[in-house]
């Protein structure tokens, strides 16, 4: 084979691959997909320019329990569990709370928490109890939406239609960097969730 041809075979075999990885980048990805909300170049653009994806989170918030009508029955207390870090390099603490409301929802409480930073850090509901490997936590999850805060008590709400009797855990997961950053088990009340 001449040095041309063979520079010719290089190059489009290049081409090819290049096109090939663009397209599957592009193509549309199932929504449980991490690739359908993350992008590599997103965080390393963002590292880049000296910040995180998202907005430093605020320190110290503090989200009252929500108010309960006269009319409705106040929130009960179903599940409990206490966050640790997996890893000995982070820290992470704080009491994770499950209420089934009056109105039927439940009301996921995370208070006292302190976690360290990372970036798009998300609340998960895990099927394992305080799972410590990643492969875990994305196999079974509910999606309870980005951490609002570094430390503090918050709030998430939990729709009523969601059967919560095989999710037994509550993670802090950076989907970026795929690691867990707080794990937590919930009691064994969580199992009689479904009214």
């Amino acid at each position: 084979m001449t040095p041309l041809k063979k520079r010719l075979l290089i190059g489009s075999t290049l081409l090819v691959s290049a096109l090939l990885l663009i397209w599957w980048w592009r193509a549309p990805a199932p929504a449980d997909s991490l690739r359908a909300r993350f992008s590599f170049v997103e965080v390393l653009n963002a590292s880049l320019r000296g910040k995180s994806n998202s907005a430093q989170l605020p320190s110290n918030v503090k989200e009252q329990m929500p108010a309960t009508p006269p009319e409705i029955e106040p929130p009960s207390l179903i599940g409990y569990g206490e966050f640790t870090s997996p890893l000995a390099s982070r820290s992470a603490s704080g009491a994770v709370k499950l209420f089934r409301l009056g109105t039927g929802e439940y009301l996921l409480r995370l208070e006292n928490l302190q976690v360290g930073h990372g970036p798009g850090l998300h609340v998960f509901f895990t099927g394992a109890a305080a799972p410590r490997e990643v492969a875990i936590v994305q196999g079974d999850f509910i999606d309870l939406g980005e951490l609002r805060a570094q430390s503090g008590d918050l709030n998430y709400v939990i729709p009523a239609d969601i059967d919560l009797r095989d999710y037994r855990g509550v993670v802090i997961y950076s989907p970026y960097f795929r690691e867990i950053y707080a794990t937590s088990a919930l009691t064994e009340a969580v199992a009689s969730a479904a009214p």
